[in-house]
């Protein structure tokens, strides 16, 4: 989640790790640690990554979504090891905005509305169960979802999700 810390473990404390980012066709080091000391620390993850000596763990703090990728602890010590991450960082999804567009007699029309962002779906439910939802890739464009109700008897939610957090 952005602004919250990630930690990568390492398989065994050695004289030399590194954390890198990317795939093998483009592989960067983030940080390195060699004789117990982070060094060679990357611009954009400056004072935000440290190294614990006791249990040889990465840590970045403060996250952001450009963190997201591929991640490789590497351990150069006696014997070269390396565990991979696969990190995506996501906002949490803002609440919900309910407008009424029209009423007549019994029926309602509503619309629901909410900023896009990363694998965030927007839907409607009646007493717990989905009547409708939608999402869109372009993270430019908000979400919105109209609803036209059955009645006055029943309650309807509107409700944002991602993979990390929920709104109503």
């Amino acid at each position: 989640i952005v602004g919250e810390s990630v930690t990568f473990p390492s398989v065994q404390v050695s004289q030399i790790i590194d954390l890198k980012q990317g795939d093998s066709a483009s592989l960067r080091t983030v940080a390195e640690v060699i004789n117990g000391t982070i060094t060679n620390t990357q611009p954009d993850f400056k004072d935000r990554v440290t190294w614990d000596n006791q249990s040889g763990f990465f840590q970045i703090r403060d996250l952001r979504t450009s963190d997201s990728g591929v991640y490789t602890v590497q351990s150069l010590g006696t014997q070269k090891t390396s565990t991979t991450f696969n990190l995506t960082v996501f906002n949490r999804v803002s609440r919900p905005q309910v407008s009424r567009v029209s009423q007549v007699s019994d029926s309602c029309s509503l619309l629901c509305s909410v900023s896009n962002g990363r694998e965030v779906t927007l839907s409607w439910q009646r007493e717990g169960e989905t009547l409708t939802n939608t999402s869109n890739p372009d993270l430019n464009t908000p979400l919105t979802l109209p609803l036209e109700t059955e009645g006055l008897s029943h309650s309807y939610s509107c409700v944002a999700s991602n993979p990390v957090s929920t709104e109503t």
